[in-house]
């Protein structure tokens, strides 16, 4: 199995950072790290040339462009963790653009979606304490991106209260949280 995760933060060495380190290290080989957010992602602009359904945005066409070489690497795995902090009751800007990017596949017919088999994790980090509200935002986003591209989101964890980069690092039982959440424990590797 192809394993992904995105640290999708643009801190770097934070919360998200530890979090895919720590999933990593459970996974081993099996898995693959992406820090997308720490790259410039040139944002949709609306411009429409995706709307013929070839699944092709504008930008694909320029060397280098960064969000499509991560959905292409997104595209070859079976399983995929975003692991999100939460900036004003949403995802970080740069993530927001990797998002909004899969709108090139939303005219794409069903069965052609490029990522049909993608299951997709989540685990989403905010820095306050409670907030009914503080996920929603990210949650929506994030599966209608999914959606575009035919993948999945299947788990969804929220933790509450990490606010100071090493808050997950010094926090035990939100690190067992996730490793139970996402299966991970030792004795089912």
């Amino acid at each position: 199995m192809k394993y992904g995760i995105f640290s999708c933060s643009p801190r770097e060495g934070g919360n998200s950072d530890f979090c895919a380190s720590l999933v990593y290290r459970h996974l081993g080989r099996h898995a693959e790290l992406f820090y997308p957010c720490k790259k410039p992602l040139q944002p949709c602009i609306a411009c429409g040339f995706c709307d013929n359904g070839a699944g092709k945005c504008v930008f694909a066409a320029q060397e280098n462009d960064t969000v499509t070489t991560l959905y292409s690497s997104l595209f070859q795995l079976d399983k995929a963790l975003f692991i999100v902090p939460m900036y004003f009751y949403h995802v970080p800007a740069n993530f927001k653009a990797f998002l909004d990017r899969a709108q090139a596949w939303y005219a794409v017919a069903q069965k052609q979606k490029p990522a049909r088999n993608l299951a997709v994790d989540l685990i989403l980090i905010g820095a306050r304490e409670k907030g009914d509200k503080l996920f929603a935002g990210a949650k929506l986003s994030i599966h209608y991106a999914m959606q575009c591209i035919g993948a999945k989101v299947e788990t969804c964890l929220c933790l509450y209260g990490l606010d100071k980069p090493d808050d997950l690092a010094n926090t035990p039982e939100k690190q067992q949280q996730i490793l139970d959440t996402l299966c991970l424990n030792p004795a089912t590797l």
